[in-house]
Formats: C-alpha cells, structure tokens, sequence
C-alpha cells in the first residue's frame, strides 16, 4: 500500500471523526439552546401568574367590577351586591386565564426536559388557583346569605369562622401572615431556582 493511500485513507478517518464531533456538538448546543428557550418562557410565565394572583387578591376594586356575572331572577339587590363583590376575583382571573393555561400546557414539556420533581409549582399554581375560585363561589354564598339577606341575624360562630376563613384566602392581607402568598412565594422559589440554573450555564 502505497503512502499516498495511508495519507487518504487517514485523513478520511479524520474527516469523518470531525463531521461526527461537529454534529455532536450541534445537537448539545441545540439542546442546550431549546433547554433555555424553554426555562426562559416558563419563568416569564410564571411571573405573569404570580402578578395575576396578587390582583385576583386585591382587596381594592371599582364599583365596575363584579357586573358582567349573571344574575338569577330572584336576586334581591343585597344578594345581588354580595355575590358581584365576590365574582370580582373571577372576573380578574379570566384576565390571566390564557396566562394560567399556557404554564399548564407546558407542564409535560417542562417534566421531559427538567424530571419529574420539577412540576410541583405547576401542580401548586393550579392548586392555589383553584382554592380562589372556589372560595370565591363559597363567598358569594355567605356573604348573601349572613352579611347582606341577613343582616339583622346574629350570625353563628361556625359561620363567621368559615366567612374569615375563606376572606383569609380571598384576599391578599399585607399587615398580618398570609399563608397563601407564603404559597406562592414558595413555588415561586422553587420555579427560580430550576429555570435560573438552566439559564445560567454556558451551552
């Protein structure tokens, strides 16, 4: 075999090893790229949730807000005005539904890409979001039927223990412990820190 075919034959070997570590490469880098991309949209979703929640929360609200729901016929105007006051958190969810479904849509693609134990601030989120809601239909119960149809009723103890019980969770409270934004900050954290890792290594 003559030198000229060694050389050939060599630098053929050597071709082919560079195309398949340059193609190696491209995929990890591809990879790597799609694994920020990914982290990158989840966390600004998150965030926009996070802002949601604290509005849904809000114990401030206008004299607007509350009216797109549908009354039943028999409504007085006290039951009419206790349960717009609580439909108002339904109201600013529907604000951030779209927000709420796109973080629940990524939830499979996020676990394939992170493992499994990275969706528990998806499943929380999803939890808390429902808690508010159905506090919100519960509120609007009690609020007509113990506060406003009532009002001139001593309301039980049981009673005014579960209205304070579904308020603490209805509204944001700044001034004492909330244990629903411990909640949220809890998986916000935990969201931080998956997608801020993946966002901070080098591809």
């Amino acid at each position: 075999m003559s030198w000229s075919i060694v050389i050939t034959n060599v630098a053929s070997i050597i071709v082919a090893i560079l195309a398949i570590y340059g193609i190696t490469a491209w995929k990890r880098e591809f990879r790597g790229r799609r694994r920020m991309e990914l982290a990158e949209d989840i966390l600004t979703l998150f965030y926009k949730a996070e802002a949601g929640l604290g509005i849904m929360r809000s114990p401030l609200s206008s004299s607007s807000e509350g009216k797109s729901r549908k009354q039943g016929d028999d409504e007085t105007e006290m039951e009419i005005q206790a349960r717009n006051r609580a439909y108002v958190l339904i109201e600013r969810y529907q604000l951030y539904e779209d927000t709420f479904n796109q973080i629940q849509a990524l939830r499979f693609r996020f676990m394939a890409t992170f493992g499994k134990e990275s969706i528990k601030p998806f499943d929380d989120l999803s939890m808390i979001v429902t808690k508010l809601l159905l506090s919100a239909k519960r509120l609007a119960q009690i609020w007509s039927q113990y506060t406003l149809k009532n009002s001139s009723e001593t309301p039980h103890a049981s009673s005014l223990s579960r209205q304070q019980s579904e308020e603490m969770l209805f509204y944001e409270n700044l001034n004492e412990t909330d244990k629903l934004k411990g909640e949220i900050n809890s998986f916000m954290s935990e969201i931080e820190l998956t997608c801020k890792e993946a966002l901070s290594k080098d591809i």
